[in-house]
This record gives C-alpha cells, sequence and structure tokens, in this order.
C-alpha cells in the first residue's frame, strides 16, 4: 500500500506562505549541518589520500623481499650445453660451478603385456570365416545389412545368412579389381590389387568396412601389388560386455574369481564385470600400476608408475581371468611378455670415483649439491656440460623494481606535501588536492624513507656502503636515480657483494637479525612498523599501531563523531521545524478569530508582532 505524502495549505486566511517562511527560517538554522557535511567529505577524501600513499608503500615493502629471502634475488641457475639429452634446475642450496655428465642409460618402467604358450594373437577367439557373420557379433560386433563399396563398386550384405567367406567370394567376383583373402595366422581381411584400392562411398548403407577394420587402414605397395589389411586381428575384444559373453579365446573357469596385483586384492563377477570394469578397478585400487586394453594388439597391458627394475607381481587367487587374459609368466595358456624396467645410468666426472651412478628415476637430485638433472636420452659417447651459476640479470631486475616502488612512494609523498589546494575545485580529484600540504607525519615518512637508503651501511667495506657506490644516486626530490652502466658493472665484478649492500646476511642463516643491516633490512623494519595492523586502543576504540595504517582508521572514527553530530542537528531540526509549523497553524487559527473581531488595522499589529516572536 503506498503511502500518501501529508498536505498541507497554508496561509488560506492570513494570505502568507508560513511553508516557504519555515523552509526560509530552517536554510538558515541547516548551515552548520551543511559546514559538518562539508568537512566529512574532506575527512573522506584524505583517508582515501592515506590508503593511497599505504598502498605505495606496501608496494615497496614487496618489492624489497626478495632481496630478504635467499636465492630470490639473487637465484643459482643452471645451464646444459645438450638439453636434448639432460636438462638442469637447481635450489637455492646449490654452488656455482661446471659439471661433465654422461647419461648412459635412461630409467623405464616395467611393462607386462598379454603373452600366450604357441599363440602369436591377443586375448580375443580368431573369427569363423564360416559362420554367419549375425551370429559373430561377440567377435566381430554388429554388421549393417546394405551394401558396401570398392573401388566404386558395390556389393551387398546380409548379416542374417552371409558368412565372412560369402563375402570374400563376393568381393572377388564383383569386377572390383582386387582380390580378398583371410590371413589365418593374423585373423585379418586382405585386399590386393595392381592398382590403387579406394575404399567407402557416401551412399554405403552397410558398416562391413569399419566392423572388419578396412576403412582406416593404410595402404602399402609391396612392388608388385597394392595391399590394405584389417588393422586389427578381427577377433579382438569389445571390452563394455560381460566378461562371460566377451569373444575371451580362452574359457573361464568359473564365473566369480579374484586375482592380485602387487599385493592388491581384485574380485570380479564375469557375469556382470566387462573388461574396461576391471581394468578401471584396477587403476582405482592399485597405487603403482596403470592398466589398460590395447585394441590393436587385443592384449591388456600392466605399466609400473615408477620406472626402475622393480617388477609387477601377478597371480591368481580364484579363477582363471590373468591365465585368460595372458598375464601370468607360466599359467596354463599365458606366458605374459614381460619387458623388466631399467634403472638411470649416468656418470659425474669426479664423483663416485668416476663409477657409474645408478638411480631408479630418471629425476636425479641427490648427486650434485642443489642440482636436480631431468635425463632427457642417452648417449654414453656425448658427456654433456652443466653450469651452475648466479642470475645477475634478476638481480638488475630486483634492484630497478625497488627502484621503481622507492620512487613511486617518494614521489607522491612530496606531491601531496607540496601541492596547493584548487580554486573552485570541481571534480573529486581537485578537491583532493592540498589536504595533506605540509602534513608532519608524511614530511616525517618521507624523509625518514630517504634517510633510510642514502646512510651508508657500515658493518660492509669502505668501497661497497652506499647505493651511489654501485650507481644508484639520489636526485633532488627525494627520488633515485640508476647509472645501468655503473650497476652492470658492479653485478658483473661482484654479484654477492652488490647483494650484501641490501642484507648483509652476517650469519648466512638467510634470517634478519636484530644485528644486521642493510637497505633492504632498514626498509623493513621501517615498513613493518608502518604499515602494522595489529591493534591499539585509542580513546575507547582499537586503530592499527602502524602510523601510516592508522591514519585512515583515525579519520574513520573521526567521520563517526561528524556523522553523528549530523544527525542530533537533524533531529532538532525537525523537532523546530514541527514546533514552527505548530505556531504558524496557531497564528492562523488567531488570525482568523481577529479578523473577525478587530478589522484589517488591528489585525497587522497583531500578524507583524507574531512574525517577530516566530522568527
Amino acid at each position: 500500500m503506498t503511502t500518501m505524502p501529508t498536505i498541507r495549505f497554508t496561509g488560506l486566511v492570513s494570505g502568507i506562505d508560513f511553508d516557504q517562511v519555515i523552509e526560509a527560517i530552517l536554510e538558515v538554522r541547516r548551515q552548520p549541518i551543511v559546514q559538518l557535511q562539508q568537512r566529512r567529505e574532506l575527512l573522506r577524501l584524505q583517508s582515501d589520500l592515506w590508503r593511497e600513499i599505504q598502498q605505495k608503500l606496501t608496494d615497496l615493502q614487496n618489492a624489497i623481499k626478495p632481496f630478504l629471502i635467499k636465492g630470490q634475488a639473487l637465484p643459482f641457475t643452471a645451464s646444459s650445453s645438450s638439453p636434448e639429452l639432460l636438462r638442469a634446475s637447481v635450489s637455492s642450496d646449490a654452488v656455482a660451478g661446471s659439471y661433465q655428465i654422461t647419461v648412459k642409460q635412461l630409467a623405464t618402467a616395467t611393462r607386462v603385456s598379454s603373452g600366450f604358450n604357441g599363440y602369436a594373437l591377443g586375448v580375443g577367439a580368431p573369427v569363423d570365416i564360416n559362420a554367419p557373420l549375425q551370429s559373430q557379433r561377440s567377435v566381430l560386433g554388429i554388421v549393417t545389412a546394405g551394401t558396401f563399396t570398392i573401388n566404386g563398386v558395390q556389393i551387398s550384405v546380409d548379416p542374417t545368412s552371409d558368412t565372412l567367406n560369402d563375402i570374400i567370394n563376393r568381393i572377388n567376383g564383383s569386377g572390383a579389381g582386387v582380390t580378398a583373402s583371410y590371413d589365418t595366422a593374423t585373423d585379418t581381411l586382405v585386399l590386393t590389387s595392381p592398382n590403387p584400392i579406394a575404399l567407402g562411398s557416401p551412399n554405403d548403407t552397410s558398416n562391413f568396412l569399419q566392423v572388419v577394420g578396412l576403412l582406416g587402414s593404410p595402404q602399402a605397395f609391396d612392388g608388385t601389388n597394392y595391399v590394405r589389411q584389417s588393422t586389427a586381428h578381427l577377433g579382438r575384444l569389445r571390452g563394455n560386455v560381460p566378461l562371460q559373453d566377451d569373444n575371451l579365446r580362452v574359457a573361464l573357469s568359473q564365473t566369480t574369481g579374484s586375482f592380485t596385483i602387487n599385493g592388491v586384492t581384485i574380485s570380479y563377477d564375469a557375469s556382470v564385470d566387462s573388461l574396461n570394469a576391471i581394468i578401471q578397478r584396477i587403476n582405482q585400487n592399485v597405487p603403482d600400476v596403470q592398466a589398460y586394453y590395447d585394441p590393436i594388439a587385443d592384449k591388456v597391458v600392466l605399466v609400473s608408475k615408477t620406472t626402475g627394475s622393480n617388477s609387477i607381481a601377478r597371480a591368481d587367487v580364484s579363477g582363471n581371468l590373468l591365465d585368460v587374459l595372458g598375464l601370468l609368466d607360466s599359467g596354463d595358456n599365458a606366458r605374459a611378455q614381460v619387458s623388466l624396467g631399467k634403472d638411470a645410468v649416468i656418470q659425474v666426472s669426479g664423483f663416485n670415483n668416476d663409477q657409474d651412478i645408478v638411480r631408479s628415476s630418471n629425476t636425479i637430485s641427490d648427486v650434485i649439491p642443489g642440482v636436480t638433472l631431468q635425463l632427457i636420452a642417452a648417449d654414453p659417447t656425448k658427456p654433456v656440460t652443466v653450469t651452475v651459476g648466479r642470475d645477475a640479470e634478476a638481480l638488475k631486475s630486483a634492484i630497478k623494481t625497488f627502484v621503481d616502488k622507492f620512487n613511486a612512494a617518494v614521489s607522491l609523498m612530496y606531491q601531496r606535501l607540496t601541492e596547493k589546494p584548487v580554486e573552485n575545485p570541481k571534480t573529486e580529484a581537485e578537491r583532493k588536492v592540498g589536504l595533506l600540504r605540509g602534513d608532519s607525519t608524511l614530511v616525517f615518512i618521507r624523509s625518514t624513507l630517504v634517510r633510510e637508503v642514502t646512510t651508508p651501511v657500515s658493518s660492509l667495506p669502505s668501497e661497497l656502503q652506499m647505493l651511489a657506490q654501485i650507481g644508484v644516486r639520489l636526485n633532488n626530490d627525494g627520488t633515485l636515480s640508476i647509472d645501468e652502466t655503473k650497476l652492470q658493472a658492479a653485478i658483473e665484478t661482484d654479484p654477492e657483494k652488490v647483494l650484501r649492500l641490501f642484507f648483509n646476511d652476517s650469519d648466512g642463516d638467510s634470517f634478519v637479525d636484530d644485528v644486521e643491516d642493510g637497505i633492504a633490512v632498514r626498509l623493513k623494519r621501517r615498513l613493518e612498523d608502518w604499515l602494522s595492523s595489529l591493534p591499539m586502543p585509542f580513546g575507547g576504540n582499537s586503530v592499527p599501531s602502524g602510523v601510516v595504517a592508522r591514519q585512515p582508521a583515525l579519520l574513520s572514527l573521526r567521520m563517526q563523531e561528524v556523522d553523528k553530530r549530523i544527525n542530533e542537528l537533524n533531529e532538532r531540526l525537525n523537532r523546530e521545524a514541527e514546533r514552527l509549523r505548530r505556531q504558524f497553524l496557531a497564528l492562523e487559527q488567531q488570525i482568523a478569530y481577529l479578523q473577525q473581531r478587530l478589522g484589517g488595522q488591528g489585525l497587522a499589529t497583531v500578524i507583524g508582532t507574531n512574525l517577530q516572536r516566530l522568527s
């Protein structure tokens, strides 16, 4: 329900617009509120300026951190003379030097794949070329009725009555110019022709060529004929049907059973579980082995997830599934193909008495201190040189970043301290100008920053105690400038000495101790103090203890006080407005009465007297 505003009709008797008179009186009395609102806006703008300065100092704080953390401002780097054989990375514990390394052998993972005693094909049973295609669905998959095309000639197929032998004879008698045959040794369909063999057409309605693996087969030339052959043996497993319904060459001895891989027991139910489900169960439960089915070779493969000469233990517990899949070393049928993993072998000149160093992984980090070797390829005849040294460019970049952030902070403070207010400002940016002019806290912070970066680090040798000695000079406005040539020369001469100018880590523990000095150390202490957010009591409230972090909080408290005063004056003004309306209403009533009793002359006197009283 919408609330209708109150409608007043004033001056109906006197002819005076009392609302206008009241508004004029209130406008005069509203001036203190307007002044407080202006004061509050100035406080808000000052708070924004301090937050801007706080951010610049935070940026400077982040810029000096690399100088205080071991290996960040001056990290080690490693280069390889033959990255195609060996790559290297380093940690902060590295030692500069050059190392000759020969990669003699890479580490490989153990691999076990399906294999059978006296049988060269995979897990699945060969196709029966004399059985209707429809009855071979568990072997071939589903063949659709229709036509397929060879060399532009359409050939029909009816899977309910046609055998693979029928289709072979139909191709040979089609006039397509190819000879089709079934290779019993490989369980594949083979097409030969003196001319290139074109398979398939957009008008084909049967998927026969896809099912027998001919459509995507490569075309080879044996010097006499072109040959296209099924990409895999036709009797491979389908993998997504229950095991008891799949085309297993060797029969399962029982429907349910279990086996172990590396000591982990895997159970199965052949009436429910497919080969894909068994593989997934292995991968989920055996932490150090990855299993997969290769549909081209029609074999199950187990691969160790780690390199080195570790075997993969396999055993049937109940039932014979591993034997059926050809994954046992000496089962009734299985003769698994095992490729035992190898250990990596390297030689590092001067290490281990120049004897071979053997590790199970191609990532080696325990030979050269602080250096991790990543073996890529083996070449026993080609030594690789790995060079470990300091990254002088990283130090130069860190110094430039420090100077940029220092200048940004000092320049902003100089600007705020010296700028004069804008007359008749129109934008918020113009209203901010001059609000921190001459601020004593800001003067102290700026002068302290400049002093800390220009005071010599007396704990260092006299030839390198000041930034100016490495080409970083102080300008008249308090900013820093870099002499690129001098800085580059100082870093190339002794980068570690340049780093000590920022952090003279006298005990080498990478921790700033109370007695240690340096440009970055000094700034760290100052900035941590100024930017601290730890609370401290202030007039019944809590504010940050850091002098810079505290400024916006103090200004916020003052804004709250102003807001409280504004609210009080607004409430008082509302009460005053209501009082005036009641008085003017009473005056209207009095005027109406006097009009009847006194007439115009006496009435004017009464009105004047009352207006003076109301105002």
